[in-house]
């Protein structure tokens, strides 16, 4: 009697634990990765941007400038939510000159129901201390209307949110098309990579969805073209890497490089964007409020501080 009562919870047990196992190819585990990130409804993250020049040219000047960029630090905290159509972005710099030093954190909210964007005046007078706002300005959100901008994207036939939903429908569809051993995995990590044919390739699938004037030749004409100037530069392939807690994203990689030589010389360029997702479709709060905050229209801030002088 115990010896089938152990039997039946070891075949239950089993029955579990191959129902919670994810048995999925990393290529499916890609898809489904990257749906999830596409279809979410609002994402919290943060993107580092790392960029090291190197060059064999030998100029204590260039050095100098070049040690700047690479010793730079370059991020970007960016909430988004898609069911407000509001999403901000604040930027952080800080590189050092000697004897200058630059330190940037500027926060930009985007509201695209009220066609509008929003900077805290006293984040622009920290941030830029040329730019002197004028007493009775400081403490209020600089507001710059673009629904100018939108109205000329309209007359133009242009549709943000047709545009959006294609350039979804390409990523999906690039990912399908694309072959399984062009996606692995190592312990958790998964990795996709992309040669300068499949970028080039990519490219071109954007134009001739976003172009309907243009010609099956004139894709391939300028697909070719793409495929010739990046083995020009030497460009090495575009690795993406990601983990993954079940179908949501933790964290993402994309890296690349290239090299342009010259009369003898070469200048080589390492690019990498690293993003931590810390939340996908739970609430986020912004940093900058509209409702909450007197606002300044930016023409009008300007016209004031033109007779002011500046």
């Amino acid at each position: 009697m115990i010896k089938k009562s152990t039997f039946l919870i070891m075949v239950i047990g089993s029955l579990l634990l191959s129902g919670c196992m994810d048995n999925r190819n990393a290529k499916e585990v890609t898809q489904d990765t990257f749906d999830s990130i596409l279809e979410a409804d609002t994402y919290d993250i943060t993107t580092t941007i790392d960029i090291n020049l190197e060059t064999d040219l030998e100029d204590p000047f260039l050095d100098q400038y070049l040690g700047t960029i690479n010793d730079s630090e370059f991020s970007i905290d960016q909430k988004v939510d898609h069911t407000s159509n509001m999403q901000e972005a604040v930027f952080h710099v800080n590189f050092n000159l000697s004897p200058m030093s630059f330190a940037l954190d500027l926060p930009i909210l985007q509201d695209l129901n009220e066609e509008k964007l929003y900077i805290e005046t006293d984040q622009m007078t920290e941030n830029f201390g040329l730019f002197v706002i004028p007493e009775e300005y400081a403490g209020k959100v600089l507001a710059i209307d673009l629904s100018e901008a939108f109205a000329e994207a309209e007359a133009e036939g242009v549709n943000y949110e047709e545009l959006n939903e294609t350039m979804i429908t390409i990523v999906q569809d690039h990912l399908h098309e694309k072959p399984e051993e062009d996606f692995t995995k190592e312990d958790d990590t998964y990795y996709v990579t992309f040669t300068s044919d499949d970028i080039a390739d990519f490219i071109g699938k954007l134009a001739y969805d976003f172009d309907d004037t243009l010609t099956d030749e004139d894709i391939q004409k300028d697909v070719d073209e793409m495929i010739e100037a990046f083995k020009e530069l030497n460009l090495d392939d575009v690795v993406i890497d990601y983990t993954v807690d079940g179908d949501q994203i933790e964290t993402m990689g994309v890296s690349t490089n290239f090299t342009v030589k010259d009369a003898g010389n070469y200048f080589t360029v390492d690019f990498a964007v690293n993003t931590v997702y810390n939340s996908i479709n739970e609430d986020v709060e912004f940093s900058i409020d509209p409702e909450e905050s007197e606002t300044v229209d930016f023409l009008e801030l300007i016209e004031l501080m033109e007779s002011y002088g500046y």
